[in-house]
């Protein structure tokens, strides 16, 4: 079991490991023994998500030395997931319904689903926004959809034309939506990941495997156990394992899917070319939340002895990021792209994780220079140019 030399982030991680293995509850009253900043460990708990995971621990221990105070704000984050995960759950139920009546599948994952998928109650994680896949062929007419019922896309926000939504296309994998009255995000994707990240998880393979997620009233379709723990491990990894919320997802899940043939996950994970996400995303889970680790992956943890390493890169990340008073410096940023060379595996994915954030065009790039669709791969040559005048520009005004 890992300890992380942090009074605040430890205590957090206790209460997250308390969430999934009671036992526990008498080394967190042990570590309340240290001299606790409550501020910045109630700010820690609203950056890593894991508010009313920590309401609850705390809560039940029912410790002289915890502040009423901190118990009232931290109560106040499960309140507010309760309310927000109904309002969610009315949504996504209305939309997955509208796209059902004409002839579109699309199946949610991530906050809401893996809330009810993985958590009892649902509201000890929360769902920012709703996250939902569709055949890249139904893209359009799901588009179309969301508009009609009030919903307007970042594209649109930007003033993008056809042509260039058309071309953005090609480089992402999701548009994001605004229903600004009944202020509901939702990002619709076409795949995981776009072709730079190298996620090769199709939405055939996952339609063909899905389940049904039963939280009354609703029913939902979901990604199949086989399916989710890949894309939990590639997401985390791929955002720097910046939240303990991701972590605590794979505990859950770890706890939820107990008799999982790992053997074949492992084979599944080297087709996908997502073995070594998969496998730190499982060490960091158990080391970090004390989360049983399957005895295949054990077995096979020699063949990955960069995996302990690289695991302990992910906690000097969160002992960095605890400390760090601004989370959006550029030096954070450098920091974390950083760390996401570290961990890719092999050199085409370091090369990969170094080219993309210069090459991989975003939507700033075509609103700075529009470009009909046959002149699309300019965009490749055009954001590193974008880049180094911006951030020239940025120089040259810092030094007057």
């Amino acid at each position: 079991m890992k300890a992380i030399p942090d009074p605040e982030l430890n205590l957090l991680l206790s209460c997250v490991r308390t969430a999934w293995n009671p036992n526990e509850s008498e080394r967190l009253r042990r570590l309340l023994a240290a001299r606790i900043d409550w501020p910045r460990c109630q700010r820690l708990a609203a950056t890593h998500r894991v508010a009313a995971l920590a309401y609850r621990c705390l809560h039940g221990l029912r410790d002289e030395r915890i502040p009423a105070t901190v118990l009232a704000d931290l109560h106040r984050h499960f309140l507010a997931n309760i309310q927000f995960n109904m309002l969610l759950s009315m949504e996504l139920d209305a939309i997955l319904k509208s796209f059902q009546a004409q002839g579109i599948l699309a199946i949610p994952f991530k906050g809401l689903v893996l809330a009810g998928e993985l958590y009892d109650p649902p509201e000890l994680r929360p769902s920012g926004d709703l996250d939902m896949i569709v055949a890249p062929e139904q893209v359009d007419k799901a588009m179309n959809l969301l508009t009609e019922q009030g919903f307007r896309s970042e594209l649109d926000a930007l003033g993008l034309n056809t042509a260039q939504i058309k071309a953005y296309r090609k480089v992402s994998h999701g548009f994001h939506f605004l229903h600004e009255e009944r202020r509901v995000n939702l990002d619709l994707h076409w795949n995981f990941a776009n072709r730079f990240q190298d996620l090769p998880l199709s939405f055939q393979r996952i339609a063909h495997n899905r389940r049904t997620l039963v939280a009354p009233p609703y029913e939902f379709p979901t990604l199949a156990p086989q399916d989710m723990i890949q894309y939990l491990c590639y997401h985390g990894q791929e955002n720097h394992w910046t939240q303990l919320t991701w972590i605590s997802d794979i505990a859950g899940f770890l706890q939820r899917h107990r008799d999982l043939d790992w053997n074949a996950i492992l084979e599944e994970s080297a087709s996908l070319n997502n073995r070594r996400r998969l496998m730190l995303g499982l060490w960091i889970t158990h080391e970090l939340l004390d989360s049983p680790l399957p005895d295949a992956v054990r077995s096979r943890l020699d063949e990955r002895r960069r995996i302990p390493a690289q695991a302990g890169l992910i906690y000097d990340g969160l002992l960095r990021r605890a400390r760090q008073s601004d989370q959006t410096s550029r030096r954070s940023r450098l920091a974390d792209i950083y760390l996401l060379i570290r961990l890719a595996p092999g050199w085409r994915g370091k090369l990969r994780a170094i080219l993309e954030p210069v090459y991989w065009p975003r939507p700033a790039d075509f609103l700075a220079m529009p470009l009909p669709v046959p002149l699309f791969p300019l965009y490749f040559l055009l954001r590193p140019l974008r880049l180094i005048g911006k951030y020239c520009s940025a120089l040259w005004s810092g030094g007057k």
